[in-house]
This record gives C-alpha cells, sequence and structure tokens, in this order.
C-alpha cells in the first residue's frame, strides 16, 4: 500500500475521535476555566495526537528519523521560546515535533499557521483552534497585533509557550520557489537553493511578544529539515475545500539538524532581528546543500533508546484501544454516541461561525476579564 495513504488512514479516525469525543472534557471545562481547558487540549493535541502521527511515521510507515546537532538542549519550561524550521514539506510539523518528543520535550509548543486552516480542515481546525493555534490573515496590520495579543494572552494565562513559525511562509513547492525567485531577483538579492527568503517581521514580532513573558527572555531553536526520498506532499481537495489528500509517498528518511540560540545572543531591536534570521538562512541553505550533497548533516547523531521505541508503541497501542473502544460504544449504543459527536460537531461550527473560533473567543474572555477587574 502506498505509505502516504496509509498514513491518513491511520491517523483519520483517530482525528475524528479527537475532535468529537475527546475534547468533549474540554469544551464542559471552557465555560468555567478556558485555561484548564486549554491545558486538557494541551495534554491530546501536543502530546497524544502530535505524538501519534510522530509514531505512526516512525512504526507503522517505516520512516527513518535521525536528530543532529544540539538534542541536549530541551526547551525550558521556565523560558518561552521561538522554534524556526525550513518549509520543505506539509510533514515538516510531524517531523519536528517527533524531534522534541524524542529529546524529551513534552512542554506546550503552539504554531503559527495561516487562516484558511481553521475553516478548510474540519476537525483539525477544531483541535487547532481549541489548542489556540495563532491564525494570521496575512494582513501584516492586523497579524501583528493578533500575534501580540494571542502570544500575551497565552503567556499569562499558562507556563511558557513555544511558538512554530515557518519564516519563509510557504512550502517549498515549483510555483512558490519561482515566485521567490522574481522577489529576489526584483529585490536585488542572492538567490537560495533550497529555501525561500524569509519574512522577517513575522519573526521579530514572535520573538519580541515572548520577550514580554515572566523573565523577558525568548530562546529561539532553529531545526533545518532534509528528505530522502520523496518529501511527502499533499493535494487539497474535496468538499469544504480542504480535506487533505495524499499524493505519491511518504520519505524514506527524514533528518533533522537542531541548533540553539539563547535569549543573550539575540539581538534587541525589530531590524537587527531580521538581518539575524536572514544570516541563519543562508547557513541553512548552505547546510542543507551539505545534506543533499552527503546524505546527512554535521554534527552528533541522537541515538534511539530501547525505552523511546517501547514508548511509541505503548503509544500506537493506547490509540488502538481507544478506536475499538470507540467502535465497541457504537455497536452498544449507538444513538448515544451520535447524540454526543453530533452535539459537540454543531457547537464546535457555532463557535466558528459565531465567535470566529475557540481561540478568539477565549483572548476576548480574557481582555473583557481584564477590563473589568480595571
Amino acid at each position: 500500500m502506498n505509505k502516504s495513504l496509509l498514513f491518513w488512514l491511520s491517523l483519520c479516525p483517530c482525528l475524528i475521535i479527537c475532535s468529537l469525543v475527546l475534547e468533549v472534557p474540554a469544551i464542559i471545562l471552557f465555560p468555567f476555566s478556558p485555561r484548564l481547558s486549554r491545558k486538557y487540549t494541551g495534554l491530546i493535541v501536543s502530546r497524544s495526537w502530535f505524538g501519534l502521527m510522530a509514531c505512526v511515521l516512525d512504526q507503522v510507515c517505516r520512516v527513518k528519523f535521525v536528530i543532529y546537532g544540539d538534542f541536549n538542549r530541551v526547551p525550558s519550561k521556565h523560558t518561552p521560546s521561538v522554534i524556526i524550521s525550513n518549509h520543505g514539506s506539509l510533514f515538516d510539523l510531524h517531523s519536528f515535533i517527533r524531534g522534541f518528543i524524542h529529546i524529551g520535550s513534552t512542554y506546550l509548543s503552539i504554531p503559527l499557521t495561516t487562516e484558511r486552516f481553521r475553516h478548510t480542515h474540519v476537525y483539525v481546525g477544531w483541535l487547532k483552534q481549541m489548542h489556540h493555534f495563532i491564525f494570521i490573515k496575512r494582513d501584516w496590520n492586523k497579524d501583528l497585533v493578533h500575534i501580540n495579543k494571542m502570544i500575551h494572552y497565552l503567556l499569562a494565562t499558562g507556563p511558557p509557550i513555544h511558538v512554530i513559525i515557518y519564516p519563509e511562509g510557504n512550502v517549498l513547492t515549483k510555483a512558490s520557489k519561482k515566485a521567490d525567485m522574481e522577489y529576489a531577483q526584483s529585490k536585488g538579492l542572492i538567490p537560495h537553493k533550497y529555501l525561500l527568503h524569509p519574512r522577517v517581521k513575522g519573526f521579530a514580532a514572535c520573538v519580541q511578544a515572548c520577550r514580554s513573558g515572566h523573565n523577558g527572555k525568548a530562546d529561539v531553536y532553529e531545526m533545518t529539515i532534509g528528505y530522502k526520498g520523496n518529501p511527502g506532499q499533499c493535494a487539497y481537495a474535496g468538499p469544504f475545500g480542504g480535506v487533505q489528500l495524499p499524493t505519491g509517498d511518504l520519505p524514506k528518511e527524514i533528518h533533522i539538524h537542531m541548533k540553539y540560540h539563547p535569549s543573550s545572543s539575540l539581538p534587541s531591536s525589530d531590524e537587527e532581528l531580521g538581518e539575524w534570521l536572514k544570516k541563519r538562512w543562508r547557513e541553512k541553505d548552505e547546510l542543507l546543500k551539505q545534506f543533499y550533497e552527503t546524505s546527512s548533516f554535521p554534527g552528533p547523531v541522537l541515538r534511539e533508546t530501547f525505552k523511546f521505541r517501547q514508548w511509541m508503541k505503548l503509544l500506537i497501542g493506547i490509540w488502538i484501544m481507544s478506536g475499538a473502544a470507540f467502535v465497541y460504544c457504537w455497536i452498544q449504543v449507538p444513538l448515544l454516541m451520535a447524540v454526543i459527536m453530533g452535539t459537540t460537531a454543531l457547537i464546535h461550527y457555532i463557535v466558528d461561525k459565531w465567535f470566529d473560533g475557540w481561540d478568539r473567543l477565549a483572548l476576548k474572555r480574557w481582555e473583557d476579564s481584564k477590563e473589568h477587574a480595571k
């Protein structure tokens, strides 16, 4: 069977269970404590759902992961950070989540993504809203305000967060590469071979917003992802404009190079942060050139432990048992399950359409509570 098809067939039933059954406690908690609701969703999405995707890639689809670099620097539970990565495939997020799980990081990660993923991916969009993904609309003035508000809210209502951002803004395709080449020529820039030119304003905004937290610090974790074989792209089609349909096969190997940049090494101003990012991208392009010439990144390689592999098998086993329990309940009490799932879907739909999503509803409640406290 096509590995990409196997990947999505393994995950789709779990996605429905996650968004329409396991999220019920989060919906019940939300009116009383959005903070507890988000904490529960973080457990389901960050650790269970993302963890399952990584485990399916590794254990079911037999994609080999190789991790290099500063893998001994686990994201701190005391300091927020910004995680930056090249965007060579739609599987990048799954890849470096797998990397962070492997090195032992279980802290809350908040990806920054575009607004279309809120509405077009029905079940995934609801999960992303409840997990408080930061959705941007590609309108910089509005996006800057929203990024600042969301990060301030997340830092004020929970532990330090780790914001995931793709500075390139788009996945690397022939079309995006052509547009980037035209942009580079118009600006007199040297084109990258394996990357798109980074958009520096969003990165600087995320770093500065994270610095507004408890200790005024924000680290940066730089990920460079290289693929051996098909990078594993997806086509967006189907009803509602966005069901992910796999096309082609998955990569044979995914290589991840990690580099830690402590807060003390980062410049202070937006302009300097922008230049810092451009320099990193030039170095990253050279790093990818070396990878595609030698099939490896430089630096030490993280060895997989028996304990970690057993953990992955255990997580898959837990999800298999959850799926079996779900099917059993459907057979025994189909009417009750239909009511639970139908009601959950209806609540998700109402919040999405009337209140612009769970994330913005939680943000508005927090802002209103601050106004009342004055």
